[in-house]
């Protein structure tokens, strides 16, 4: 048998994306949050071990849900059983079964226009017609409609299953921070995923990752593909300390760089901001990070909004101890992690930094947002925010 060189070798891997991902077996999905909790958060453990998928902290991985065969029935039943098993072509071009593509490959709860017009075009009524005259009642039946009721009101057997499974839109990866480190955890990924719900078609429907992944046995096999960040990894030097600012699920990266600090033994100070909105449901990996603390490796903030009448956040937290986070970036040079909301945490925690700069380092407004800028540049100042 001859031996492959170094670089044929590394073409032989297999390159998993979108296209082409990697069957991760699922080994544990468990409640994080406890019961009472307003909120659901799931603690997801996968394993890799027959692959050649490696990870840093600080990446994501991309899962592909599928949806629940309730839904997909729901679809079928409208059409007729048959339909099931009718084979069309997906947008890749590859022949797949129309109930195999409804349940992992369509987007149920979307519809368009372009839904309308292909009814219009071989079935056309006047109920239709009069609908499509209107762009705001169009708007607004796509908005209330999703795929099984809008099929129920409009399907015809005289169009053309292919033309409507094109118009489909597709499902989307969804996107978790790897919330673990390979030198802890060997062939295996954690995840933080947040369940909530929301309208579809006049009812409430579950999120579709976590509704699938809660349908799963340990065991069972669901798709997934790495998507690394090379730009948020934990300082070079690892005796730099670090600033971690992660609430809610935001924590899940900064998890991960304090399983790395720890197995790779890093002397760097780590002081970590995070919280949720109650601490008896709410505060995630409670144990491993007290023991965090019991062990000299963490000092940790917490902040739980909805635990007294004056709701607290990171940012509160934050500009209670200016002097020391101040102390800690510049006489420490220290490295600063902001992740999780973008919306709102991530401005307003940039904010109290830049207010703890004009307070505690004597500048101008105009220096401080100078100051941070420069810190980005320098790859101190990094954010993971969605």
């Amino acid at each position: 048998m001859t031996n492959l060189p170094s670089e044929e070798l590394k073409l032989t891997k297999p390159i998993y994306d979108r296209h082409n991902p990697y069957l991760a077996t699922l080994v544990e999905c468990r409640l994080l949050t406890k019961k009472g909790s307003s909120k659901e958060i799931l603690h997801i453990v996968c394993d890799f071990c027959n692959s050649d998928i490696t990870y840093e902290v600080g990446s994501s991985f991309a899962i592909l849900p599928e949806n629940l065969d309730l839904f997909v029935d729901e679809v079928v039943k409208t059409l007729g059983e048959p339909y099931r098993n009718f084979v069309i072509e997906t947008k890749n071009f590859e022949p797949m079964k129309f109930g195999e593509f409804l349940k992992k490959e369509a987007n149920l709860s979307r519809i368009s226009s372009q839904f309308l017009q292909l009814i219009e075009k071989y079935n056309p009524t006047k109920e239709l017609q009069d609908l499509l005259l209107d762009k705001e009642r169009v708007a607004n039946f796509c908005k209330s409609n999703n795929l099984s009721t809008f099929l129920h009101k409009f399907w015809h057997p005289t169009i053309p299953l292919q033309e409507l499974t094109n118009l489909i839109f597709p499902m989307l990866p969804r996107y978790y921070s790897v919330a673990s480190s390979m030198k802890k955890v060997g062939s295996q990924a954690h995840f933080m995923v947040a369940s909530f719900y929301y309208p579809d078609a006049g009812k409430e429907k579950e999120s579709i990752t976590a509704s699938f992944l809660k349908s799963l046995q340990p065991g069972d096999k669901f798709r997934l593909f790495l998507q690394p960040n090379p730009n948020f990894l934990p300082p070079e030097d690892t005796n730099r300390p670090m600033i971690m600012i992660g609430p809610g699920t935001g924590l899940a990266s900064l998890r991960g760089f304090l399983q790395e600090r720890e197995s790779t033994f890093a002397k760097g100070k780590n002081w970590l901001f995070t919280g949720d909105r109650q601490k008896a449901f709410d505060f995630h990996y409670e144990d491993e990070l007290t023991n965090y603390v019991d062990r000299g490796i963490l000092k940790l903030s917490t902040a739980f909004s909805r635990d007294s009448d004056q709701k607290v956040y990171v940012q509160d937290l934050l500009m209670k101890e200016k002097k020391e986070i101040w102390s800690w970036i510049i006489t420490e040079e220290a490295s600063i992690y902001i992740c999780g909301d973008a919306k709102a945490m991530a401005k307003d925690v940039q904010k109290t930094l830049h207010l703890i700069a004009e307070l505690e380092g004597n500048m101008s407004p105009e220096e401080a947002k100078a100051f941070f800028k420069n810190l980005r540049l320098q790859k101190r100042l990094l954010l993971d925010i969605y």
